[in-house]
């Protein structure tokens, strides 16, 4: 019996030696690691409300992660920390607080932005360090030429295809456009998109304006243009509060047609600045609450209002950005920056605003629903839910005669 207790001790002894080598894991548990997110927003000035609504979502996303175990990989699980810093709208500020993020915080692997100009400023330093950057703004970032960074915002090409075919099969009578844009990098390259899809659409663009980032009185402007009898007056990339405000001042000078803005409006602040000349504004930012809503999206929307008290109609967009980090680094079994640019190409994963894949040009562009809604009698209403068209590099890199 002793012969056999013993014998049964060594096989058991040396199988645990076996499963020790082989898979050490058993002993140990997984390291636990913190990945630092940097994030250089605007979270003061005239774009302030997208920059915070952007920090709003990454937090409550990554206490969602963290709080679920992390992100996890073979050899470790990372626990997600957002590092804002506020860019001011500046491009020179956004590199002066990149460098704070690198050496002070020590941030390795991820930048987020939203402005274009930020963006491209702060390009050639992430590029040469393959850091990845997140880009959620409009303008042209020339992605065939940084491989590292990714636009994880629909493009305005998106916005604007979904919503002019929208607006050709519910007004067709309206052909006319006038766009009133602010004067930096985004702006102009939505009027170089929009020439194309007005030409797609079968629309006519009476005129093509820029104004001051920080105009208030759009009076002058207005008064020049709104006798050309647009149909349809696109404030294009218009900030916010700019937006509210032109949409104020069109109304009161007369203007009664659809007003839209093509890249993600922050539909509270358009109503809290123009009050009841708010109805007839179109943007492309999903309803909370709307038919064909996710339960997950309602979900999120409570969590905003519970945390802050007032909704940002951007704040899904880094909610979102989050779960792709997650799933990137998960693909990539690591942050060794080869692996997760490649990783980011094939990402899958369905948000809390519908399933999300990176597409052409050069794999780099996020593709998800885009919704066409509109401000009616003092609400937002969602009008479709809509799957944009693929475009492809010749249409992204199109330049009429004459343009930016």
């Amino acid at each position: 019996m002793k012969t056999m207790q013993t014998v049964k001790g060594l096989l058991l002894s040396t199988l645990l030696i076996v499963l020790l080598l082989h898979f050490p894991s058993i002993c140990a548990a997984l390291e636990e690691k913190e990945l630092k997110i940097g994030a250089i927003y605007p979270l003061s000035g005239t774009a302030a409300v997208w920059g915070m609504g952007y920090k709003v979502g990454s937090e409550i996303a990554f206490d969602e992660i963290n709080s679920a175990g992390g992100i996890r990989t073979s050899k470790a699980i990372y626990k997600m920390k957002l590092v804002a810093e506020d860019d001011e709208a500046k491009g020179a500020v956004g590199v002066t607080k990149l460098n704070k993020l690198l050496y002070q915080d020590k941030v390795e692997t991820f930048i987020t932005t939203i402005l274009a100009h930020v963006t491209k400023a702060i390009q050639p330093i992430t590029e040469p360090k393959k850091i990845i950057v997140l880009y959620g703004g409009q303008g042209d970032y020339e992605p065939e030429k940084n491989p590292y960074t990714f636009r994880c915002l629909t493009y305005h090409y998106q916005h604007q295809q979904v919503t002019f075919e929208w607006f050709k099969k519910h007004f067709p009578e309206r052909k006319k456009v006038v766009i009133l844009n602010p004067d930096y990098t985004a702006g102009h390259d939505q009027v170089r998109v929009f020439r194309q899809i007005a030409k797609k659409y079968d629309y006519t663009i009476l005129s093509e304006n820029y104004y001051p980032m920080t105009t208030t009185d759009f009076t002058p402007l207005l008064t020049k243009t709104l006798p050309l009898n647009p149909d349809i007056l696109h404030i294009a990339v218009s900030f916010p509060g700019a937006s509210g405000l032109i949409v104020k001042q069109a109304r009161e000078m007369g203007y009664t047609g659809p007003i839209y803005g093509s890249t993600k409006q922050d539909q509270r602040v358009i109503l809290e600045v123009a009050g009841k000349y708010a109805d007839g504004f179109y943007s492309n930012s999903l309803v909370p609450y709307a038919a064909g809503v996710s339960k997950e999206y309602n979900n999120f929307y409570e969590k905003v209002m519970e945390k802050h008290g007032k909704w940002f109609d951007v704040a899904p967009i880094q909610h979102r950005v989050a779960y792709e980090i997650k799933a990137a680094v998960e693909l990539a079994d690591g942050v060794e920056p080869e692996k997760l640019k490649e990783a980011y190409k094939k990402i899958r994963i369905n948000s809390i605003k519908g399933p999300v894949f990176y597409g052409p040009p050069y794999g780099t562009q996020a593709y998800y629903p885009v919704v066409v809604t509109k401000i009616e009698n003092g609400k937002s209403v969602l009008l479709g839910i809509h799957d944009p068209k693929i475009f492809t590099p010749e249409e992204y890199h199109w330049k009429p005669e004459g343009s930016y």
